[in-house]
């Protein structure tokens, strides 16, 4: 499901010990793009909103991008850096992974399997320290989700959404920005964002809103793999893409409930307010002439 440059600063309080155990053929063997081939849930998740909705996700893209320990895209959890414990001692040669969400010192429990060209990757619907045992999800009272994902050969999405990112580059100004409530109504509260400044700096948007004497630190992720591209971000997930004036067009669901698992179809701006639907959130930001990538 995706790709990108990470310029994410996250509290790792294991980093030294995660850093000298892993290993380079592991993160080698990781590094690329992977297509969802199935999805499984613990008896505490199935047949919940939560599972039927992950269904839709069979057939996504998710991108490792070993060299900044990026993994976009895996449902539940689309934009989290990575960092490995110690092999286990064990023939099956698993391995436990934290799943470190931006600016938190929290982290998602999973432990991963690779053979071959399938990766199976078990984790936790939840943060926490206790590790899934094995992938056997019919004997835990946990809620796991287990994801299978086949390597997609010659696939250009880590380059192409490096690419985006480094188009991203530069400062930009808000000049269009339509949001709504959780009942879908039209938000006014947001009104002062209209022209306030967004630099963005490796996979960091740093907003200045004078009107609130405010100023605000968002890291991100894409994945082009997709197309529209996709944008992720720990307030809203959806897709981006540039206009023939070059402007950066953003188009998402805020991060809430059931829509963390939704994608907007399109990138134009809604005619009537019974298309924004609930947490939606429509962004037009026009680059500020002579900014320097």
């Amino acid at each position: 499901m995706q790709l990108i440059l990470s310029g994410i600063i996250i509290a790792a309080t294991h980093a030294a010990d995660t850093e000298a155990a892993e290993s380079p053929q592991l993160l080698r063997n990781l590094q690329g793009v992977w297509r969802i081939e199935g999805i499984s849930f613990s008896r505490p998740v199935e047949n919940t909103p939560l599972a039927r909705s992950f269904q839709a996700k069979i057939g996504d893209y998710v991108v490792w991008d070993a060299e900044y320990k990026l993994l976009v895209g895996l449902p539940d959890w689309p934009f989290v850096k990575t960092f490995f414990r110690r092999e286990r001692k064990d023939a099956a040669g698993l391995w436990e992974v934290e799943l470190r969400q931006p600016n938190s010192n929290s982290f998602i429990p999973g432990i991963l399997l690779i053979k071959e060209r399938t990766l199976l990757l078990c984790y936790s619907c939840y943060t926490g320290k206790e590790f899934p045992r094995d992938f056997d999800l019919d004997n835990t009272s946990r809620s796991l989700i287990l994801v299978t994902l086949r390597r997609t050969e010659n696939h250009e999405g880590l380059e192409a959404s490096r690419r985006v990112v480094a188009q991203m580059q530069g400062v930009w100004e808000l000049d269009t920005i339509i949001a709504t409530d959780s009942q879908g109504e039209l938000s006014h509260d947001i009104d002062d964002l209209r022209g306030s400044r967004w630099v963005i700096r490796g996979n960091v948007i740093h907003s200045e809103v004078p009107a609130r004497k405010k100023t605000y630190e968002l890291p991100f992720a894409i994945n082009a793999a997709h197309q529209p591209v996709r944008i992720y971000t720990k307030d809203f997930c959806g897709i981006m893409g540039f206009d023939n004036e070059g402007r950066l067009k953003i188009a998402a669901y805020k991060n809430q409930d059931f829509v963390k698992a939704m994608v907007p179809r399109k990138l134009d701006p809604p005619e009537r307010l019974d298309e924004v639907g609930p947490r939606t959130l429509y962004l037009v930001l026009r680059r500020v002439q002579d900014s320097k990538p």
